[in-house]
C-alpha cells in the first residue's frame, strides 16, 4: 500500500469517529432535562486515540468541538477550556493505550482521571464569568454536573471495552500498513 493510500484510510476513519461524536455531542444538547444531559460523545473519541493513536485522538477532539460550535445554539466560544477537554478524551486515551489493549483495570483510572480533568476544564469555563454575568449563582447549576459524572463511568469503561473488542480490530486492520 502506497504512503497516500495509508493516510487516506487513516483520515477516512478518523473522519468516520468524528462523525459520530459530533452527532453524540449535538444530540446530547436535545436530551437535556434541567441541565441533566447524557454526554457520550467521548466513547468514540477514546476509542479513536486507542485505535489511530495520541495525534488522532486530540485532533478529534478538536475537530469535533469546532463542528459543535458551529452547529449548536447552546455553544459558547471556541476555541475554549471545552475544546481542551474534548481533546483529552481522544488524546488521552490515545497516549496510554495506542498499540495496546485496553483493560478493565487499566482503563478505568483512564476513564476516571480523564473525566475529573474535563470537569474541572468544563466547570472553568462554565461558572467563570459566565453565571455572574447573568446574575446566576453557580453552585445550584453545577449538582447535576457532580451526580452525572460517576454516574457515567461505568457506561464509559463498558462501551469502550465492548467497542474496542468488537470494532477495534476491524478498525485496525483497515488503517493498518500493508
Amino acid at each position: 500500500m502506497s504512503k497516500s493510500q495509508y493516510r487516506l484510510r487513516r483520515i477516512l476513519a478518523i473522519s468516520a469517529i468524528i462523525s459520530v461524536a459530533a452527532a453524540l455531542k449535538l444530540i446530547s444538547d436535545v436530551a437535556t432535562i434541567e441541565g441533566f444531559s447524557l454526554r457520550i460523545y467521548d466513547i468514540p473519541l477514546m476509542l479513536g486515540g486507542i485505535i489511530l493513536g495520541p495525534y488522532y485522538g486530540f485532533l478529534s477532539g478538536f475537530v469535533v468541538d469546532f463542528i459543535y460550535f458551529l452547529l449548536s445554539p447552546y455553544a459558547i466560544a471556541f476555541p475554549t477550556l471545552f475544546t481542551a477537554g474534548s481533546m483529552l478524551w481522544g488524546g488521552v486515551a490515545g497516549v496510554v493505550f495506542y498499540r495496546r489493549k485496553p483493560r478493565l483495570r487499566t482503563l478505568a483510572p483512564v476513564v476516571v482521571v480523564t473525566s475529573l480533568l474535563v470537569f474541572a476544564l468544563n466547570s472553568a469555563a462554565l461558572y467563570g464569568d459566565f453565571p455572574t454575568a447573568l446574575g446566576l449563582h453557580p453552585l445550584p447549576m453545577i449538582i447535576p454536573r457532580i451526580v452525572r459524572t460517576p454516574l457515567l463511568w461505568p457506561l464509559q469503561i463498558a462501551a469502550v471495552l465492548y467497542l474496542n473488542e468488537r470494532v477495534g480490530p476491524e478498525l485496525a486492520r483497515v488503517v493498518e500498513k500493508r
